[in-house]
């Protein structure tokens, strides 16, 4: 790889990252639109389970129903690696998330999974999810206090 190549190679992993990092944050923040700038329109998604969910607008649908009654969210994200194949990518994300929702403000919901994502070049250069598959792996509900 030149080096052209490799400064290439550097500011796609940084813009992938920062993709799957703001995915994250505007999903705890519920910025509908920012998360929505982040897909294709035509994005591919499987939650844990659920059906598929085909196009952005049916995604974040499913993102508002499945965080309307989460007051506080906090997403902790690990990318493990990102493989490239000209202007695409697949990226595989460790997963690990704390919520609380509203009537339950001493009980904190942890989720553990992994994103494997694919995630293509648009015309500007920003990279946007084309496809979203979401592992899990565990759940549980943790009982603490609040300092008031």
């Amino acid at each position: 790889m030149n080096t052209e190549e490799k400064v290439q190679w550097l500011t796609d992993r940084a813009l992938i990252k920062e993709s799957i990092y703001r995915y994250a944050a505007m999903t705890d923040d519920k910025q509908w639109p920012q998360l929505r700038a982040l897909m294709d329109p035509e994005v591919v998604a499987v939650y844990a389970g659920h059906d598929t969910l085909v196009g952005v607008e049916a995604v974040i649908e499913f993102i508002q129903r499945a965080t309307e009654r989460v007051v506080w969210g906090h997403h902790k994200l690990s990318v493990a690696y990102i493989d490239f194949d000209g202007d695409e990518a697949k990226a595989l994300t460790y997963h690990t998330s704390h919520s609380v929702v509203a009537g339950d403000p001493d009980t904190v919901v942890v989720k553990v999974a992994r994103y494997q994502d694919t995630l293509r070049r648009d015309e500007r250069g920003s990279w946007r999810f084309i496809h979203k598959l979401m592992e899990p792996g565990w759940n549980e509900k943790r009982q603490f206090e609040q300092r008031r």
